[in-house]
């Protein structure tokens, strides 16, 4: 959507709290099924997609936790058994793991009845438990995991969260033998094993060689029509230092403003602001290991309206120059599309009959959300 632009601040991770048998009429999932062509994409964004394994009392990871790409996050009890709730089980191109998810104490959980915003008097306290609250704690785990490493990619996640998870104890399935004693865990039948998010931390900081990272100052709304720096002094090479970095700015959405310092660590929004939404990516790259990270930073004037903001179609073309020189950028607005294959245009009569049937099929256990 050319109104939309690049998003500036894109998530890192996505938790999808919710699981059903089957998708539709289908059972598994299929790689050119709707979510799991949403989970590729997002994955080829730089995206980890964390999702409630499901509460079906010890059956296979349920939909769309059986997607590749995902992680199946399931729960577990204090002492590391298995909630009698949760789903387990391993598949191909997921990981399993279980996050604490007690059935017996249960968890204490904060809720306000306002509708869009809080109401003054309408906080409460509440018990739950479920996969559902299980994902969020892996989905938390990933966001510390990109604090000590942003240039993580979903792969290295995948590999630092199933390499650091501790084994499952002794009996600690949810399936019992015949005289009712609880079965050992293995990597088949229940998952990689406990959710480990001090391991996966530790590992994630002796990492070598990652991308450097292209730390721009957050998004700002102004107030005039320039000028106005953009610092990025605090990116870090593939090391974490400061040396031996290049920088490459580019305006890549809104009407051309006029720029000064592209290839410096400050840009120059010297003119343009006025009546306008810019976006400008900024590239780094260490000249040590010539690996390369890119970030966005989005500057709105206070008088546009940023859902109905339009670009000029008067872009394209145009130059910039680096240094401490001036010129002006031209770009044309962007739309950015990238796997997913043919996606678009099927949400439309079909997705929202696909969401109802969702809904009209999951299970759900009394007390377990």
């Amino acid at each position: 959507d050319p109104t939309i632009g690049v998003n500036p601040n894109p998530a890192n991770v996505i938790n999808l709290s919710f699981a059903t048998d089957t998708p539709l009429f289908g059972g598994g999932c299929a790689a050119n099924d709707m979510v799991a062509l949403a989970i590729a994409d997002a994955r080829a964004r730089n995206v980890s997609v964390v999702v409630s394994a499901g509460n079906n009392s010890g059956g296979d990871v349920q939909y769309p936790a059986n997607c590749a790409g995902t992680i199946a996050a399931g729960a577990a009890e204090q002492d590391g058994q298995l909630a009698t709730y949760t789903a387990k089980g391993a598949g191909t191109g997921f990981v399993t793991l279980h996050a604490p998810g007690n059935s017996n104490g249960l968890y204490v959980g904060a809720s306000n009845t306002g509708t869009s915003s809080p109401n003054s008097n309408g906080s409460t306290a509440f018990l739950f438990a479920g996969t559902s609250f299980s994902a969020p704690m892996v989905a938390g785990a990933i966001s510390l995991l990109r604090a000590v490493r942003p240039s993580l990619t979903p792969s290295q996640i995948d590999s630092l969260l199933r390499n650091s998870a501790r084994p499952y104890p002794a009996n600690a399935s949810n399936s019992t033998n015949l005289v009712g004693a609880r079965l050992d865990c293995t990597p088949t039948s229940c998952g990689v094993g406990l959710l480990n998010v001090l391991g996966a931390v530790q590992a994630a900081r002796v990492l070598s060689n990652p991308l450097p990272v292209a730390n721009v100052q957050q998004s700002a709304v102004v107030a005039s029509n320039g000028p106005f720096e953009l610092d990025a002094a605090l990116s870090t090479n593939s090391a974490g230092g400061g040396a031996n970095l290049t920088f490459s700015w580019q305006q890549v959405f809104g009407n051309p403003v006029a720029l000064a310092g592209t290839s410096t660590s400050a840009l120059q929004v010297q003119s343009g602001m006025a009546g306008n939404i810019a976006e400008f990516a900024l590239t780094v790259t260490d000249a040590t290991t010539n690996r390369s990270n890119t970030s966005v930073v989005r500057l709105a004037n206070t008088s546009v309206n940023e859902r109905t903001f339009t670009p000029s179609s008067a872009g394209g073309g145009g130059t910039s120059t680096g240094g401490s020189g001036t010129g002006t950028s031209a770009p044309a607005p962007v739309a950015t599309s990238s796997g997913g294959g043919g996606g678009g245009g099927v949400l439309g009569l079909a997705g929202l009959l696909g969401m109802l049937m969702l809904f009209g099929v999951w299970r759900q256990r009394p007390g377990v959300a």
